[in-house]
């Protein structure tokens, strides 16, 4: 075994929290499009809902948002590399 328990609860952590936040913001701007159409205010044209997209604000500044989805994947690459190179030194040690 390798006992890396505490990275990759790190790891997973700070995945599930950026996702969380990335989440809920989506979710948010969801909501706000789906009252606009309720309330008769967006059609129900793909076109206009696509737009709304782009233009409504959600809780979190987009460039946050960037941001963590940047870091996710920079984290997921590193634990990536992490564990070719933690299988290459275990494979290697066993031999």
């Amino acid at each position: 075994m390798l006992n890396k328990k505490m990275q990759a609860l790190a790891f997973l952590a700070l995945t599930l929290s950026g996702l969380s936040v990335i989440f809920y913001d989506s979710y948010y701007k969801a909501q706000t499009i789906a009252q606009k159409i309720a309330t008769g205010e967006l059609g129900l044209d793909v076109e206009a809902i696509r737009r709304e997209i782009d233009t409504v604000t959600g809780v979190v500044d987009p460039v946050i948002i960037t941001g963590i989805t940047v870091s996710i994947g920079v984290l997921w690459l590193v634990g990536i590399v992490d564990c070719f190179r933690l299988g290459r030194k275990y494979q290697s040690s066993a031999n």
